[in-house]
């Protein structure tokens, strides 16, 4: 519940409920795993990637479009 009423406030109940379905109650979950976790790292390492070989590429039925808003 700390997740859910910490620093931000855009969250929402179906969020809460998605990181325990989708995550926290999955078979292969494992607390430990999170132990060295930064998401900044993760963002950074992403960032980073090589787009080459990235799963989002094209050939993988992606396509990259712009959008105005």
């Amino acid at each position: 519940m700390k997740w859910f009423y910490g620093a931000s406030n855009t969250k929402s109940i179906g969020d809460l409920d998605s990181l325990k379905k989708g995550v926290i109650s999955t078979p292969d979950f494992n607390a430990s795993d999170l132990e060295n976790f930064s998401m900044s790292q993760e963002m950074a390492w992403l960032d980073t990637y090589d787009s080459a070989e990235s799963p989002f590429a094209a050939e993988d039925s992606w396509s990259k479009r712009s959008v105005t808003l």
